[in-house]
């Protein structure tokens, strides 16, 4: 695994991948997920809930959304969701990898940090299936496929906090080193 990693730390590489993984986080948070939301009267989408939502809000969404709104979240929202935990995954954990690299960790134990983004996007992608569970079942509703999908939000959003926090840091430790050096 490192010896892929190793072939893909050209920093233009990582730079065209972070640079296309936030395009389409651009295109969902200002285009598919507003037009999901248009039919929601104000309620956030799963995907938007950290912290997670109880079932009851859970059904209450799929209701409030309507058949419009539950096709719209299938076939708008959700085919974009497919292609964002892949790269998500891919591109923080490049970006991790890189400066695990330029810190000289990277032939350490700390190179498998580089998982925490790929399991969450893992966990983006149950998340979502969880999520057309619940709307193709509509309106049979499971509370364990909400729960499920609940679970799968918290934890992809627990890991991905995890992801950012740790880049940040090894950000700021490249950037001490570094003007620490130039003295």
């Amino acid at each position: 695994m490192r010896i892929l990693y190793k072939k893909h730390l050209e920093g233009k590489k990582v730079l065209f991948i972070f640079l296309l993984t936030n395009i389409i986080y651009l295109i969902m948070i200002f285009i598919t997920i507003p037009r999901v939301m248009s039919f929601s009267n104000g309620n956030d989408l799963f995907d938007m809930m950290p912290a997670g939502y109880s079932a009851d809000y859970a059904q209450n969404l799929l209701s409030t959304l309507g058949q419009e709104g539950r096709n719209d979240y299938l076939t708008v929202q959700l085919p974009v969701d497919f292609i964002y935990p892949l790269l998500f995954g891919l591109c923080y954990s490049l970006i991790i990898a890189y400066f695990l690299a330029k810190l000289n960790r990277f032939d350490r134990p700390d190179f498998y940090l580089i998982l925490l983004p790929i399991i969450a996007g893992l966990f983006d992608y149950l998340e979502n299936f969880g999520i057309i569970l619940m709307i193709l079942h509509y309106p049979n509703f499971s509370l364990v496929t909400a729960s499920f999908a609940n679970t799968c939000t918290i934890i992809k959003s627990g890991l991905s906090v995890l992801s950012f926090t740790l880049l940040l840091f090894l950000v700021g430790v490249f950037l001490i080193r570094s003007v620490k050096s130039q003295k």
